[in-house]
């Protein structure tokens, strides 16, 4: 008769073996998802520009269009949404400002129609914004 811990053992390695088994039809299953959207994003309206004494800082609002239903499956649980500004100065050759975001968490509100989405303001360091 097999010893208990044979038996233990047996059940580790088969259960190691199921669960590589699942992590590989996981990763299998992702090719069969599509990944591509079109987004449609325009500004709408500049509402403020403020210039200070060493930053400036502006409040603007855009135009979001697009359907993120494609991206919900079986894996998916929800989606972080952001809209990013990039921009150069003298001062900085690449900056990015965080506009908008959102976390969505249901399907049926994946489809974005929105106008003048406004969170954020776009505050630089410098003197270089406009």
């Amino acid at each position: 008769m097999y010893s208990f811990s044979q038996r233990a053992n047996t059940i580790v390695c088969f259960g190691g073996i199921v669960l590589v088994g699942v992590l590989l039809l996981n990763c299998l299953s992702r090719a069969f998802f599509s990944d591509h959207i079109n987004v449609d994003i325009k500004l709408n309206e500049i509402h403020k520009y403020n210039k200070q004494r060493n930053f400036e800082y502006s409040v603007f609002s855009v135009d979001l269009d697009t359907d993120l239903t494609p991206l919900f499956n079986w894996n998916t649980k929800m989606l972080f949404l952001y809209i990013t500004a990039e921009y150069q100065t003298k001062n900085n050759v690449l900056s990015q400002v965080v506009i908008w975001d959102y976390i969505l968490t249901d399907k049926t509100k994946a489809n974005i129609h929105e106008k003048r989405l406004s969170k954020y303001p776009l505050i630089d360091q410098g003197l270089g914004l406009k």
